[in-house]
């Protein structure tokens, strides 16, 4: 595992370095806008994903609930700050338990949604239709991605590239342990092709939690959400609940590198087995503070930003404010991303 020095991680985090994976250079600034503040009657957004313009999606991860609510969010396309941001529809989905990703497939109009629950009331990777709800279909998920742990199962999903991905939040049921204030968590990122067949799992490790609190026996630190990039890049959006005497929030985007790493699709347990974890560069962190609802655990890319560069794009963080009217977004940018792969997103005709 390959992480950068926190001086050289505080020079990519401030756009000063970037982190070169492959021809492209990816950095993260933040436009310095800090938490966006709205009011909406919606409860627990987990999830974003932008569908056009100014309308993106967001998933309810309140339990049992099913519920995916319209955003209008307006971005400055000169600097990346959110200007303006409200819940204009909601929709209820067929099925579900514990949604916590979606993101949006344009070639096919549906939405993929993953479910956290265990099954059998979830732990599911699934395609709906929007507004009315109706459930395409159910992806198969490899056995292994089966075996998770309660509340720490398929956490994320995001579409680009041609491929699909998901993760779950913290190791399986038969690998590593939870995350400590000394150790990560052991995850598998798992891909899917353009056919929406398993194409190949990749060993993430997450940062440890750093601090045992004797205010709140709560502290976590797992993969929160990924984000594809249009160039084939994936970015993995770490939460930690914990850090000082006084447990509070931590965001980190790593860019993540396959290169040189194993793909363990073929081994059942990893405790004790051979390979080689993906590298991770950190990109941008921040401190959100104690205050529930600066629970960040979403990600989603939103335009491109010419104004900011012909490689930027918005990217909008979303937290998990676990009930009430008051909703939350944070602002950034990615700053060189490559030239979108060409083809559609996902070939596969629904049934």
């Amino acid at each position: 595992m390959q992480t950068r020095t926190p001086w050289l991680a505080a020079l990519v985090a401030a756009g000063l370095l970037s982190a070169s994976h492959g021809t492209a250079a990816i950095t993260i600034t933040d436009p310095g806008q800090g938490v966006y503040d709205f009011t909406a009657n919606a409860m627990g957004l987990s999830g974003l994903t932008w569908v056009k313009g100014n309308v993106y999606d967001a998933v309810s991860d309140a339990k049992n609930q099913r519920h995916v609510y319209q955003l209008e969010i307006g971005v400055n396309p000169a600097n990346g700050r959110v200007t303006k941001a409200a819940v204009t529809a909601t929709h209820t989905l067929a099925a579900g338990f514990d949604l916590e990703g979606l993101a949006w497939c344009p070639s096919r109009g549906t939405f993929f949604i993953a479910d956290e629950g265990q099954a059998p009331a979830g732990g599911y990777l699934r395609e709906h239709t929007l507004p009315d709800g109706r459930l395409v279909r159910t992806l198969a998920l490899p056995k292994v991605m089966t075996r998770t742990r309660a509340n720490f199962s398929l956490e994320s999903c995001t579409l680009g590239a041609g491929a699909l991905w998901t993760a779950n939040e913290e190791a399986l049921a038969q690998e590593s342990t939870r995350a400590t204030a000394r150790t990560g968590s052991l995850i598998r990122l798992q891909k899917f092709d353009q056919q929406l067949k398993p194409a190949g799992e990749w060993a993430y490790l997450t940062d440890s939690y750093g601090f045992e609190s004797s205010l709140t026996t709560a502290e976590r630190s797992g993969v929160a959400d990924l984000l594809a990039l249009p160039d084939g890049n994936l970015l993995v959006l770490e939460r930690a609940l914990g850090i000082g005497f006084i447990p509070s929030f931590r965001n980190r985007i790593y860019l993540v590198s396959c290169a040189g790493a194993t793909d363990v699709s073929g081994i059942a347990n990893l405790n004790g087995a051979a390979y080689k974890r993906v590298t991770k560069t950190l990109l941008w962190e921040k401190n959100l503070g104690s205050i529930s609802t600066r629970n960040f655990e979403g990600i989603a890319l939103g335009a491109a930003l010419p104004l900011m560069g012909n490689s930027s794009y918005s990217v909008l963080l979303i937290a998990d404010n676990g009930g009430g009217t008051q909703q939350h977004l944070y602002a950034l940018v990615v700053n060189g991303v490559g030239v979108p792969k060409s083809g559609p997103a996902i070939t596969h005709r629904r049934p």
